[in-house]
């Protein structure tokens, strides 16, 4: 039986734009020509927070991927060239400083609130399931999470959002149980989420709102958010980061 089938790209999650300033995007995300403005957000209201030595290397991560947003036409495009050139070591490092960027940046509840549109005029108001279809996205944002958390009994657990969206990310298997006879979700990039490979948590934020993570104390936030940082090897190290472009194959 044929299956419909919605691609999703960047103007997906732009949301919202008001006056330029602090708060230009009031919901949903910088898009690619925004991103400068983006870091640059992220950065303000990390500098307004108590110092930290986390805080301080969290603040330099995002002034190195800044630079990089303002040198190329967009930043995966840089990836890419990382990536074809065998700069492994750089690559990984970029895209744990972009999941870092996006986990940040979307911590405000201020998400594109078209995504809570196409939500309520698909689902079942008498079952709550969502309909036989797919939904290929080519962005790495948690949006489509976000607004799917309301309707998700216990959404605090981000593997409980996962499964209900039957959602796929080829670098960690975030639902195990993927099922080709429903909805489902298929993040060709990843999603910008990582995953402790020691213990085999995952870390996430652990509510819609981005309060907390599953399990992890907001107080550690910045420092787990500094060592994922620090850990950038391209194969080994205690992180795996959910972020991998659909070029890879």
């Amino acid at each position: 039986m044929s299956k419909v089938t919605y691609l999703f790209g960047a103007g997906a999650s732009c949301g919202e734009r008001g006056q330029k300033g602090l708060n230009y995007v009031k919901r949903g995300i910088p898009i690619v020509n925004e991103m400068v403005d983006g870091i640059d957000y992220v950065i303000r209201d990390l500098s307004a927070r108590p110092k930290s030595k986390n805080i301080e290397a969290i603040i330099s991560h995002m002034n190195e991927l800044k630079q990089h947003c303002a040198e190329y036409p967009t930043i995966d495009t840089y990836a890419k060239m990382l990536f074809t050139t065998k700069r492994f070591k750089e690559y990984e490092r970029l895209k744990r400083q972009l999941s870092v960027y996006f986990l940040l940046v979307q911590e405000p509840n201020r998400r594109d609130i078209r995504y809570d549109g196409f939500i309520a005029s698909l689902i079942d108001e008498n079952t709550g399931k969502l309909p036989n279809i797919n939904i290929l996205s080519w962005n790495y944002d948690a949006q489509f999470e976000f607004a799917i958390a309301d309707y998700v009994p216990k959404h605090d657990k981000l593997a409980t959002i996962t499964a209900f969206l039957n959602e796929r990310n080829k670098v960690f298997k975030m639902n195990t149980f993927f099922n080709d006879d429903r909805f489902a979700l298929v993040k060709l990039n990843g999603t910008a989420f990582f995953e402790q490979t020691k213990s085999g948590t995952t870390l996430q934020f652990g509510n819609y709102r981005g309060d907390y993570w599953d399990g992890i104390p907001d107080n550690s936030k910045y420092e787990i958010y500094e060592d994922f940082l620090a850990h950038a090897e391209y194969e080994n190290g205690p992180y795996e980061c959910g972020l991998s472009y659909a070029w890879i194959g």
